[in-house]
């Protein structure tokens, strides 16, 4: 047994130790999500799984774990040894930072060399078929990788084309994924192919904590004695598992709560049809899980509460979450006396065993404060060169994740795959010696046709800092609106969730930091939710507030970009006994000796204009753009226009 932490020593978490039950007793569900935030026990629960999981007969030494009676072409190991024996379920970790090779599986150089004829080493989709994948913090896996995923666990089959091999092999896993919504969302694609979702939260009773510290105080201190002490309740699980397994393709769901299970999906707005399928599955699963051979009303109630809360999302800006109020009444509704009576008639109890269904920024508010000054800054700016604006004419919408996920004119950065080239900035040697022996078979002579070159991702992130100005009335309520829509609508399509975003604001006498640096799209929608506005305008100490920000984050290897969304009337010094102008020089000429990316967006509109934000921009040393219309849509294309020309 692998030392992992005793699935039956978790303290509490019920619902997600009984979806991963569900799982490993029916891997057809389709694999769970489990969301939380840091430090709640989640890929602690999700690796103890492995060692409850049930037998599987494969050969040892089988890279694929090729079934006796479907033996995959390729393996030369199983049609060569037929000693089939029963051996632990895979399971295998996903990393991150893990190449397309390494997971579809590659050409073997070393064998090919030796034996003088291609031989595909297999990868990991290989080494997880008939188990368990797991991906920690899977919001946070590379669009590449997401979409090898997607096809994957859509076909059950993975197919391998490249470099003059076509391999097809079986890869039905039990997907499993932790994340943490402060680091972004999951793609919608990847999140319908989990079958159940279950938040989780550290418990707030202090028993239970102090027990889950006694329990892991007890494991870290004498890990043999604690394993010792928890063998017997991991076997009983095992055999729970295993039984529930044998008796699950018996287990009956009757017409008339499979119709049932149809309405709930339709009342509650879930567009996915692979929600009705999921529930019915986890409903057997569940009721086989209890020993029983019927499905009831409250398998069903359960297995909605795991199946449809990521599916009843409505558009790409909502959050996920599950009307639990309608579903009760739909249950409540449905449980009639005469139903119960006939749904407990019908359950074939086998025994008494049953199962329990119980149920880094600082977020405080950062400011800065000053001296307040009702003076007027009436100085006339400079001309500012027109040819800085941004055509925003053209369908240029490419998303904030281009700035993460432009790879090709990166130099340094994470390896992720091979393209042939022949004239390659960085050899990619592997695979331009794989090309040789192919073309040659089992003679090595590289010519310039083989070269390939290595494609890269640059692992360094943006941080997206809005400082917006909140002063005066309707004015600012609409620029602080607009900020919010961009931010938004930024994350919402930041798929690869390595970008983050912040957003200043400043009015009174302060600056403050109303969305602390986050990949979140709920956590953005939550803090910006109430929005104040009003008062004088310190521009002085928002520009100080940026820049301090902005050093800050070089620290969390972010690279910074600060858009100021003002009109440039600045009215309150920053420091004391200076005026208006030398003050916003000063710190201006502050922010522009650190050499940041910046984009002053000019927010000042009536018949008389007097281009204070043209001037602030040549200060800052910044892009200057004007908008026609400030808007949530005008605003993220001029930002994902600016990233894309400037290579951001």
């Amino acid at each position: 047994m692998s030392k992992v932490y005793p699935f039956s020593a978790i303290v509490g978490q019920e619902l997600l130790k009984q979806a991963l039950l569900l799982c490993a007793i029916n891997p057809t569900i389709g694999g769970v999500l489990i969301v939380g935030d840091k430090g709640t026990a989640k890929s602690t629960a999700a690796r103890a799984l492995a060692n409850i999981l049930p037998l599987i007969r494969a050969n040892h030494n089988c890279a694929y774990n090729c079934e006796p009676d479907n033996i995959t072409p390729e393996c030369h190991i199983c049609h060569d040894n037929f000693d089939f024996s029963p051996i632990p379920s895979p399971f295998i970790n996903l990393p991150i930072g893990a190449t397309e090779d390494k997971i579809i599986g590659t050409i073997d150089l070393e064998r090919t060399i030796k034996e003088g004829k291609r031989v595909f080493q297999p990868g990991l989709l290989a080494n997880a078929n008939r188990g368990v994948l797991y991906v920690d913090e899977v919001n946070l896996l590379p669009d590449n990788l997401v979409d090898i995923l997607l096809d994957v666990a859509a076909m059950g089959i993975n197919i391998v084309a490249r470099d003059g091999v076509t391999i097809k092999h079986k890869a039905e896993f039990t997907l499993i994924g932790t994340m943490n919504p402060e680091e972004g969302n999951l793609r919608p694609q990847l999140l319908d192919r989990f079958g159940l979702m279950v938040e989780v939260q550290a418990p707030a009773e202090p028993e239970i904590r102090t027990e889950i510290i006694r329990r892991r105080l007890k494991y870290e201190n004498c890990p043999k004695d604690f394993f010792d002490m928890w063998n017997n309740p991991e076997s009983e699980l095992k055999e729970k598992i295993l039984k529930a397994k044998n008796i699950l393709s018996n287990v009956q769901l009757s017409d008339s709560l499979l119709s049932f299970i149809s309405q709930i999906c339709c009342k509650l707005g879930v567009k996915s049809l692979r929600a009705d399928i999921t529930i019915s599955k986890a409903s057997k699963t569940l009721a086989a899980l209890d020993n029983r051979l019927n499905v009831s009303i409250d398998d069903i109630h359960l297995a909605s509460k795991l199946v449809l809360p990521h599916r009843k999302r409505i558009g790409i800006h909502d959050s996920h979450g599950l009307n639990n109020e309608l579903l009760d009444d739909l249950i409540n509704k449905e449980k009639s006396p005469s139903l119960t009576s006939r749904t407990e008639s019908n359950e074939v109890q086998l025994d008494d065993q049953t199962i329990n269904e119980e149920s880094q920024w600082d977020n405080k508010t950062n400011t800065v404060r000053q001296t307040a000054n009702n003076g007027q800054n009436n100085h006339l700016p400079k001309t500012v060169n027109t040819d800085l604006r941004l055509n925003l004419s053209g369908k240029n919408n490419i998303g904030l994740t281009g700035t993460t996920s432009k790879i090709s004119d990166h130099k340094r950065g994470h390896f992720i795959k091979a393209i042939p080239d022949e004239n390659p900035t960085k050899l990619a040697v592997n695979e331009t010696i794989n090309h040789s022996l192919l073309r040659l078979g089992n003679k090595l002579q590289v010519e310039k046709q083989d070269f390939h070159r290595q494609e890269l991702i640059n692992k360094k992130a943006n941080l997206i800092i809005f400082v917006v100005d909140a002063s005066g009335s309707m004015a600012a309520l609409k620029r602080m609106e607009t900020v919010k829509g961009t931010v938004i609508s930024l994350l919402a399509n930041a798929y690869q969730r390595r970008d983050k975003v912040a957003v200043i604001s400043f009015k009174d006498n302060d600056a403050k930091l109303i969305l602390r640096p986050t990949k979140s799209v709920d956590l953005a929608k939550q803090q910006l939710n109430v929005l104040e506005t009003g008062g004088t305008t310190p521009l002085s100490a928002a520009i100080n507030f940026s820049a301090s920000l902005a050093q800050c984050s070089s620290h969390e290897k972010l690279d910074p970009l600060v858009i100021f969304v003002t009109d440039g009337k600045g009215n309150v010094t920053f420091s004391d006994n200076t005026s208006i102008e030398a003050d916003l020089a000063q710190e201006a000429s502050k922010f522009s000796s650190l050499n940041l990316r910046s984009i002053v967006i000019d927010t000042e509109d009536g018949p008389i204009c007097f281009n204070k934000s043209a001037n602030l921009a040549q200060l800052l040393k910044a892009q200057y753009l004007k908008l026609t219309k400030l808007t949530s849509q005008s605003l993220t294309l001029a930002i994902n226009n600016y990233c894309q020309q400037s290579n951001f």
